[in-house]
């Protein structure tokens, strides 16, 4: 029959499961990054957890700003530290780190930045809608639909305040939005752009980097 010693080493080598999930884009604070930092991780072995948690798998330099990570450096270091784990990687197989600066803007320079994008936001729109009405003579458009309902010119200011009050109206049932407040849950157009752009512009420097990594390769 074994000794205690041996069963903990036969324990120790057994062979465990293992579990990852990137992100696309994923924010740290810190420049020593380890592996808890960037995945979500699910360990079949709980003794051998808070080693895998503790990893390091990358050191960033003041100066770096992002790096461009791929799922397969991060088995190769697991298996260098851990021979005996089983690893299954799900999410992205390349993925960016985005070292933030950890300072809090000020909220004077918030609010001034807010204030200068409500001003560039106010005129613009205001100056298309007058654009738009200009092009299709909306006066006349006004006058032809009374003429067409043979309704009398006392009416002509209540369809201009309907149409004034139906832009904003439509603006905000469109875009979803009432001030912080959703009226239903799906995301809004604004919101499905924006992701789409974060998306195209992540994969875009993961092929930046990828291509820089073959060029130096056959240098």
């Amino acid at each position: 029959m074994p000794s205690a010693a041996v069963r903990r080493a036969m324990i120790t080598d057994e062979e465990f499961n293992l579990y990852l999930q990137f992100e696309q884009n994923i924010a740290i604070k810190k420049q020593t990054v380890k592996l808890r930092d960037v995945a979500a991780i699910y360990c079949s072995d709980a003794a051998k957890s808070s080693k895998i948690d503790n990893l390091i798998i990358a050191k960033l330099s003041k100066k770096e700003q992002q790096k461009v990570l791929s799922a397969l450096e991060i088995v190769k270091i697991i298996g260098s530290q851990c021979p005996n784990a089983s690893v299954t990687v799900f999410g992205e197989d390349d993925f960016i780190l985005t070292l933030s600066s950890g300072k809090n803007a000020s909220l004077l320079g918030e609010l001034a930045r807010t204030a200068l994008v409500c001003l560039i936001v106010f005129f613009g729109a205001a100056f298309s809608v007058a654009t738009f009405n200009n092009d299709v003579d909306i006066s006349l458009l006004f006058d032809q639909t009374l003429a067409s309902l043979h309704s009398p010119g006392e009416l002509l200011p209540w369809l201009q305040i309907s149409y004034s009050a139906g832009i904003p109206l439509g603006i905000l049932i469109f875009y979803n939005h009432i001030f912080r407040r959703k009226m239903y849950n799906d995301p809004t157009p604004l919101e499905v752009e924006m992701r789409l752009y974060e998306q195209e512009v992540n994969t875009a420097s993961i092929l930046n980097e990828s291509r820089k990594e073959e060029e130096d390769v056959h240098k």
